[in-house]
């Protein structure tokens, strides 16, 4: 009698010609290895065919999906996209040694973070298609389709199960969850840190077959690679560990003695020594650049980041299978975490924790899948909260490959106990990839642009104060300044403190022509900010604000007092030593008729504007100086007013 499990994928070569719908499910092989990791069957040219076939149909489908954000010229968001790509002008002048030396700098930080190689991948793009956005989204649809390519290949070359490893992939693809990772440029470094670990895993797979240093190298290679892309990464290690219990079976707990078990572990693990090495450098200088932006312990305790945890863990699985509402940023309720709530939570995760350690032997994909979800998302599940980010669908991105899994091999083998299910498993499976990619396809439009996504956002949770001023900024780039308005309005009635709302509106009002309004904006944003605005864009409202309250050509809108008193914060600011800023002071005395002090005020800034050479200045402090030996004030257009 022939085997089926001593052929790849099971199937006895003379059938091969002849494969039937239940062996399309269930006739992958999951047969332990042999001891030698290194002997494998030699494949047919028509099995390796078949297998590039379908990495082909993969990456084409999966870039027909993704062509829309191409096709229909998917704009820059102002969400992270003008930070990484066309507001920094280190990035968007393409590559140059200066450029890859800035990169690569310590001190680099774009969104709290530290990135370099992504940081690269973009200036590669700036390079090649400039500040066109139809450019960088192609590439990231690109990463995408190869990091598909990357997964099937890789299950496939450890399991030699060529449909599960296709279906995997098929779901990794082209689930909407996968939207904001590739439709959105400032994630490209998900999809370059997924093809890094995705790669490195496929170099394990050589490894432990032909354990030697020049195979190891490549595995700790594309680990360094992926820090340098994002440090999500940091888990690696731990999913090479699953990978040698299943499928790549380096720990076989059979007939061994508990000791040997345990040395083998212990191997296992030393072997992978200089892989935590570089995981606990990476993670420290992630911390140390996210210091910034790290939430403190007393704004949400370890309480409600535990809580906030266990949803997040059950939000992503519900949207796995349920994938509707999807929404970007979504918030950390600060108020509402309960630890009743984390308890609750916490059951179902525990009850299928249980199932996966007891059923681990019969059904060892299972175990390997579920702690793969649980344990790649630990780095972005909250415990060290950066931002007031709850949960999002981008932190699925290598995650969910493990609840694929569990899928796929569930399905094979519900299909091998039941072969009368062959036929109905395989049609649910092309309905439900059917409805995934039109679903993904649909999600897909929410991120034409910043106002489409940011209104798609507000429409699910109205009161989102972030995505309220992301609309704001987005509506003010257009000039459609009275929208803008109208949502620091709404901002200001949730929260009527929020100094950068007081500061959007301001902009909004000076750029349509509200010159005295805007002043008052300005200072009202001063006000609220109470010392927490960065001393640049302090100095710089307090000066426009200044100038329009106390030049203005109409009489009945000059405030002397007001502009006095901005006037007099900024030069404390800057220790009476900036001419621009002392200037301001002396035109402020002058509208209120205190001409001896504007004329000191001018001199001293008009010394100073000399003894640094600034010569254009220089002149217009003695075209002021003038009028306040005439004892009369300065006017002039707000509109000329620097900002």
């Amino acid at each position: 009698m022939i085997r089926a499990s001593a052929f790849p994928d099971g199937i006895p070569r003379p059938m091969l010609a002849r494969t039937t719908t239940r062996q399309f499910m269930s006739s992958d092989s999951d047969a332990p290895a042999q001891p030698d990791l290194g002997a494998r069957p030699p494949e047919s040219a028509s099995n390796w065919k078949l297998a590039l076939f379908v990495a082909a149909s993969l990456a084409l489908l999966t870039g027909l999906v993704f062509s829309r954000t191409v096709v229909e010229r998917f704009a820059f968001l102002y969400y992270d996209d003008h930070e990484y790509v066309f507001n920094n002008p280190r990035v968007s002048g393409g590559l140059s040694w200066s450029a890859v030396a800035w990169a690569f700098h310590p001190a680099t930080r774009v969104s709290s973070n530290w990135h370099p190689l992504t940081l690269l991948s973009h200036m590669l793009d700036c390079q090649i298609f400039g500040l066109e956005s139809w450019g960088h989204h192609l590439t990231n649809a690109l990463w995408h389709a190869a990091n598909v390519v990357l997964l099937f290949g890789f299950l496939r070359s450890m399991t030699n199960a060529l449909w599960r490893s296709a279906l995997v992939a098929a779901l990794f693809a082209w689930h909407p969850l996968r939207v904001e990772s590739v439709a959105w440029v400032a994630e490209r470094k998900d999809l370059l840190c997924a093809f890094f670990w995705l790669l490195g895993s496929w170099f394990y797979v050589g490894y432990a077959r032909r354990p030697n240093a020049v195979r190891y190298a490549p595995v700790a290679g594309c680990l360094l690679l992926g820090l340098l892309a994002k440090p999500m990464i940091v888990t690696f290690p731990f999913t090479l560990l699953l990978l040698d219990y299943w499928p790549l079976r380096r720990v076989e707990g059979g007939d061994h003695p508990a000791g040997a078990l345990r040395k083998s572990w212990r191997q296992l693990v030393l072997e992978k020594v200089p892989l935590f090495v570089l995981v606990l450098l990476g993670s420290a200088v992630t911390l140390r650049a996210q210091e910034s932006a790290a939430l403190s312990w007393e704004r949400l305790s370890l309480t409600e980041r535990v809580t906030n945890a266990a949803l997040s863990y059950d939000t992503y699985l519900l949207k796995t299978f349920w994938p509707a509402r999807l929404t970007t940023l979504n918030l950390v309720d600060e108020e509402g975490l309960r630890l009743s709530q984390g308890l609750l939570a916490a059951i179902p995760l525990v009850l299928l924790s249980a199932a996966a350690v007891v059923l681990r032997r019969r059904f060892p994909a299972g175990f390997v899948g579920w702690f793969w979800y649980l344990g790649t998302l630990v780095p972005v599940i909250g415990l060290v909260q950066v931002g007031l980010q709850a949960y999002a669908d981008r932190y699925t991105y290598i995650p969910l490959i493990g609840i694929f899994i569990v899928v796929a091999w569930g399905l094979g083998e519900l299909v091998r106990f039941a072969p009368r299910l062959s036929r109905p498993v395989i049609a649910g499976v092309i309905v439900v990839l059917a409805l995934l990619m039109g679903r993904t396809y649909d999600q897909l439009g929410y991120w034409r642009d910043t106002i489409v996504l940011l209104r798609h956002t507000l429409e699910r949770s109205p009161e989102n104060v972030p995505a309220r001023y992301g609309l704001a900024s987005a509506l003010r780039a257009e000039a459609r300044y009275d929208e803008t308005l109208a949502e620091c309005d709404a901002i200001l009635q949730l929260q009527p403190a929020f100094f950068e709302a007081h500061y959007m509106r301001g902009r909004a009002l000076r750029e349509s022509g509200r010159y005295v309004e805007a002043a008052g904006a300005f200072a009202e944003a001063l006000r609220q900010a109470q010392g927490r605005m960065d001393v640049r864009r302090s100095i710089q409202l307090s000066i426009v604000a200044a100038r329009v309250y106390a030049c203005h050509p109409d009489p009945q809108l000059r405030n002397p007092a007001q502009a006095i008193e901005l006037a007099e914060f900024a030069n404390k600011i800057t220790h009476y030593a900036d001419p621009e800023v002392l200037d301001t002071l002396a035109a402020a005395y002058a509208s209120a008729g205190r001409f001896d002090e504007a004329e000191a005020r001018a001199r001293t800034a008009l010394g100073q504007a000399l003894e640094t050479r600034q010569g254009e200045l220089a002149a217009r402090i003695r075209d002021r100086l003038e009028h306040y030996r005439r004892r009369e004030p300065y006017v002039s257009d707000p509109a000329l007013v620097r900002f």
